[in-house]
């Protein structure tokens, strides 16, 4: 009889060099930057990319030499770095905040900025991925997407009835612009929800988002310091982008008040910037508090750049914005830490103080003076729009994306272009999407043991709740920055809900 001689190989055993390895389980090499640049490319791959760019360079195509430079750019991202959701939303945002959302490709006119064309590229993403089952979070329940979904929903009922009448050429064009462009926002809000995959990837996105705040701060704090001479949204140009002229003209007279010279970053207007720098500040407080293994310039510095430079902007918006943002969050420190904070607060006051003199005074006078401020009367005048559009079709609206600005007239207040866009069932399909985001962040931090569970759900309904209140204050989802910024920390509370679902899972249990 023949025997076998062949012995199976016996089994790995964990040394004390690497205890994480568990027995007869293969052995994941880590990959890091030095370790992924000791792997060189292909030698054809070299050629090809090097031979793209010298031909672009030699016909003179700016537009090609941009398509390579970016190509090569985003190989190097992805081959450096885990190439998950995290990667994805970081670069998205890295465009929204970096390169002003004036400048756009083209053809595609107001849907053609770089973050706009990264959301739709992460929407489609997402759709395979839940297609084909690779999604993490394929399968489980979230109640922002559902939220998502009814928004959206409501959102095409009034695309469809904006086609149903006849439309001026303008406002089909338009409403079609808006359809992308929402299309982008929904993008950063699924990637996020269903794409992140462990708490730590969360992290790394939400720290990523503050510096992305703080970036369009410190673009405002030279705007105001240097008066301009010193614009990086206007240095930073990249090739193959053109400037879209904006639906009315901001002149530098518009953007004084009261002696001093209002700032926007690389945000549209002035009040979308105090907006969006107020919704991140919470989060960004969090990580200062929460990153007890970073270094204490490396976890305030954010805090402080947003908390000087947003008050530049001189924006009832935004200083509405920092309050309720103050009364979100400081219920929820502990006492030491609100001590930690008021006490930055007052360094911050002072700072501004010395730099700018009279600068609080003016801000003062705002409040006081607001009966008769032009820009208050404004808002008010602009409910005669509910005559005249929303009685004509006051449940779908007259269309979604056809009230255009140069046609008709321009509305600070999201709330009344939802009515007369898209109607009651518009309306309250945006409520239930933003009610969505702030119960589900409540419902994290109400059944999460872990503190810092806690105080980032706090943080991110904080967000929601500022953008929910300066809806009444501008048009604020025809700003693709206010958009893509909510729409991410709605996301990101997905995000907080699927990872902890395990947790809430044992606490019923137990319970």
């Amino acid at each position: 009889m023949a025997t076998d001689l062949r012995q199976p190989r016996p089994a790995p055993v964990p040394t004390q060099a690497d205890p994480g390895v568990t027995a007869g389980a293969p052995r994941r090499r880590k990959r890091s930057l030095l370790s992924s640049l000791e792997q060189p490319l292909h030698p054809w791959a070299w050629v090809c990319g090097l031979g793209a760019l010298g031909l672009a360079l030699t016909i003179g195509a700016p537009l090609l030499v941009a398509v390579c430079l970016m190509a090569i750019f985003l190989a190097a991202v992805f081959y450096l770095s885990p190439g998950d959701a995290t990667t994805v939303l970081s670069l998205a945002m890295a465009a929204l905040f970096v390169i002003p959302q004036s400048d756009v490709f083209k053809p595609l006119g107001a849907a053609g900025t770089p973050a706009i064309m990264l959301g739709v590229a992460a929407f489609i993403w997402w759709l395979v991925s839940r297609m084909n089952g690779t999604s993490p979070g394929a399968g489980s329940y979230n109640p922002v997407r559902i939220g998502l979904t009814i928004l959206l929903g409501g959102m095409l009922v009034a695309y469809v009835a904006a086609f149903a009448r006849p439309l001026m050429t303008i406002e089909s064009s338009n409403a079609d612009r808006t359809l992308i462009i929402w299309i982008g926002y929904a993008g950063y809000l699924v990637l996020c929800a269903d794409g992140v995959p462990n708490r730590a990837r969360l992290d790394v996105l939400l720290r990523r988002l503050t510096w992305g705040g703080s970036y369009l701060a410190l673009v405002a704090l030279l705007q105001f310091f240097t008066k301009e001479r010193i614009d990086l949204a206007v240095l930073l140009k990249p090739p193959g982008l053109t400037f879209n002229e904006p639906a009315v003209e901001i002149t530098r007279a518009s953007l004084l008040r009261g002696g001093f010279f209002r700032v926007a970053g690389t945000a549209a207007h002035p009040i979308e910037f105090a907006v969006v720098v107020a919704a991140i500040l919470p989060i960004a407080i969090h990580y200062a508090f929460a990153d007890t293994h970073r270094g204490l310039l490396a976890r305030w510095t954010p805090v402080a750049l947003m908390g000087f430079a947003m008050p530049l902007a001189l924006s009832r918006s935004g200083f509405l914005a920092l309050f309720l943002a103050g009364i979100c969050i400081l219920p929820a420190l502990p006492a030491t830490r609100r001590l930690h904070l008021a006490a930055v607060g007052i360094v911050v006051m002072a700072g501004m103080t010395a730099a700018v003199p009279g600068l609080l005074g003016t801000i003062r006078s705002f409040f006081v003076e607001a009966p008769s401020d032009p820009s208050i009367t404004a808002r008010t005048a602009d409910y005669q729009y509910l005559n005249t559009f929303f009685g004509q079709r006051p449940w779908t609206g007259r269309g979604f994306g056809t009230f255009v600005p140069t046609v008709y007239d321009f509305l600070d207040n999201q709330y009344l272009l939802t009515m007369i866009e898209a109607g009651l069932i518009g309306l309250t399909c945006l409520l239930l999407f933003l009610i969505s985001g702030m119960v589900t962040a409540q419902v994290v931090r109400k059944y999460s043991t872990d503190p810092a569970t806690r105080s980032l759900a706090q943080a991110l309904f904080a967000g929601v709740v500022v953008n929910a209140a300066t809806f009444a204050t501008y048009d604020a989802l025809v700003f693709p920055t206010t958009g893509m910024t909510l729409f991410l920390i709605v996301g990101a509370i997905g995000a907080l809900w699927r990872l902890t679902r395990s947790e809430r899972l044992e606490l019923a249990r137990a319970r």
